[in-house]
């Protein structure tokens, strides 16, 4: 992607990031900058110079709050993508669309979901240190990545992946949309089960599921850090987060690896 052109991207990205940090203020719900968005406003002030997305978090409680004031008062021209509410969506996370856009990735088939410009919304989970509880959230995930998974199709997919998808898809929508409205309710009565010995985890994908740990103080205090000259919700440890994340955060990958993630075919802005 040309310079020009990620730089529009980003704008339209940072006017979404802007409505929902007002959005998360007025409904007094907590959340984070996280991964390559946190790391870019503590390594660059803003975006990484490559840098093509944008990621908040929140932990399931704040997740379930925000879900229910968007239902009740959705964001202007925003529309939120979540498998709670809409049966085509195909991540076990959250996206806050612009409405009347288009970004087209090169894995991706036109006909097959939605294409709007997005951020996207991670909550993330207890795992707790009891075996029983973490075998729980564990399936819970999995079933939630696996099912989700199975609306959508991408370009990338491997012969193994296509048979998975199409084994799910066999279930019908219906089922499948009411199986994981129990799958979030049980995640959420975790949530508020679990009171000790957890760690943070996310649910984006099943290698996630079981690689991501965020220590459970981490999500417990915030404060604000600048982006792009403005100032948004984080945890206040942002050197722990990024750490546990990324390692040596403030080491610059290998110019080869400094390219946009997502490889739009199709942009309208």
């Amino acid at each position: 992607m040309d310079g020009s052109l990620l730089k529009q991207l980003q704008d339209v990205e940072f006017d979404i990031l802007c409505k929902f940090d007002d959005f998360c203020r007025t409904n007094h719900i907590d959340y984070t900058l996280y991964a390559g968005t946190l790391l870019g406003a503590v390594r660059h002030k803003g975006f990484i110079p490559w840098d093509d997305d944008v990621d908040v978090a929140m932990t399931r409680g704040e997740y379930a709050k925000f879900c229910e004031a968007v239902a009740k008062s959705p964001i202007e021209e925003i529309y939120f993508e979540n498998y709670q509410t809409d049966k085509s969506c195909g991540t076990s996370h959250g996206k806050l669309r612009k409405l009347n856009t288009i970004m087209l990735q090169g894995i991706e088939y036109e006909q097959c979901g939605r294409h709007e410009v997005f951020i996207d919304v991670f909550p993330l989970d207890k795992m707790s240190h009891d075996k029983g509880l973490s075998n729980k959230t564990r399936r819970l995930g999995r079933r939630i990545v696996m099912l989700t998974r199975s609306n959508v199709r991408l370009r990338s997919d491997s012969f193994a992946k296509k048979a998975v998808r199409a084994m799910y898809k066999i279930i019908p929508a219906g089922i499948r949309f009411k199986s994981l409205n129990k799958c979030a309710e049980s995640l959420r009565q975790l949530d508020r089960m679990i009171t000790e010995d957890y760690e943070w985890c996310s649910m984006s994908t099943l290698n996630n599921i079981d690689t991501i740990r965020i220590g459970r103080e981490i999500m417990e205090s915030f404060s604000q850090v600048e982006f792009n000259g403005r100032m948004f919700k984080s945890v206040s440890d942002r050197e722990g987060m990024l750490t546990q994340l990324y390692g040596d955060y403030m080491k610059l990958p290998p110019e080869s690896d400094r390219v946009c993630t997502h490889n739009p075919v199709s942009v309208k802005l």
